[in-house]
């Protein structure tokens, strides 16, 4: 968690230089900012996520029916990090890229 920590430190530079100061500058380069998190935990396997949420610990008949079978039958199985099916759970989703 602290390492994740100092890397959410970059936020405070960038708002403070002005690359992200703004609501509409904040957009525009929310995309890019979900990318980067998403890359990161894919390579640390949610970590952050993990340190709470781990399959063994699920109340699996607690969920939907829908989420119980993807958990139980698809991600658990094959250990699936968190963030590969739960990308945007934590913060609104970016727009898709568009083609202009």
């Amino acid at each position: 968690m602290l390492v994740r920590k100092i890397e959410a430190a970059a936020d405070i530079y960038h708002t403070v230089v002005g690359t992200i100061s703004t609501p509409e500058k904040f957009e525009a380069r929310r995309r890019l900012l979900a990318e980067r998190v998403w890359d990161s935990m894919l390579k640390n396997d949610s970590r952050e996520c993990r340190a709470c949420h781990s399959y063994e610990a699920m109340a699996f008949h607690k969920q939907s029916n829908e989420a119980r079978q993807k958990m139980k039958l698809e991600a658990a199985p094959n250990n699936k990090s968190c963030i590969e099916c739960h990308k945007g759970i934590a913060h609104k989703f970016p727009p898709e890229p568009r083609d202009d």
